[in-house]
């Protein structure tokens, strides 16, 4: 089964490529909408063609299955043959939202996927405030993480942190982007205003 990422053109087609199925579509979401906030980073991350594996960022080169950051893509770092392996061209948003179940779409800066009810705004904070509204528990089971050039560091939560504005909060006072997690799940970014991952 594969997952399926795509852009919508000016011209009323959808640019895509696919994405191997072996992560769960709520982490690829989470994923899209925190680290391919740019008509940029989605031009980079569809130019390298079908993924074994999405990460933070299309840029550098994916070193091994612990790497948690890059994207491992066919072409680029498996030296997979172009053919067959580079983007693709639907005709219609109605077409590319047929190609399977699990299908994201980057349209006017906001990232759309498939739900119960029909295309869904998974950038939109209704959609973050659903899914935490979801989640027993709001503030157990989450790891802070930050990030630089040597990867992902852990962050110790403190017990007077008892929600997600006190997460903000300390987020603001140490300037730093927090990566929140549930397990291996990315559920939000913090702080990110000006901070680039290259």
């Amino acid at each position: 089964m594969e997952m399926y990422i795509g852009k919508l053109l000016p011209n009323g087609q959808v640019q895509h490529i696919n994405v191997d199925y072996n992560v769960y579509s709520y982490t690829t979401g989470i994923c899209l909408k925190n680290f391919y906030k740019t008509e940029k980073r989605v031009d980079d991350l569809l130019a390298l063609g079908n993924l074994y594996k999405l990460g933070a960022t299309p840029y550098g080169k994916y070193t091994n299955d612990n790497d948690k950051v890059h994207c491992d893509a066919y072409i680029r770092d498996n030296n997979n043959k172009p053919k067959g392996n580079r983007a693709e061209t639907c005709p219609s948003k109605d077409a590319f939202f047929a190609l399977g179940y699990y299908v994201f779409l980057y349209q006017d800066g906001c990232w759309f996927s498939k739900g119960t009810d029909g295309i869904v705004n998974i950038s939109s904070p209704a959609y973050l405030r659903y899914i935490a509204q979801k989640r027993k528990n709001g503030m157990e089971g989450l790891t802070l993480k930050t990030l630089d050039k040597d990867g992902l560091h852990s962050v110790i939560i403190q017990d007077d942190v008892k929600s997600w504005a006190d997460l903000e909060a300390k987020a603001k006072v140490e300037k730093k982007c927090f990566y929140v997690f549930r397990g291996n799940c990315l559920v939000a970014t913090l702080n990110q205003t000006n901070y680039h991952i290259n």
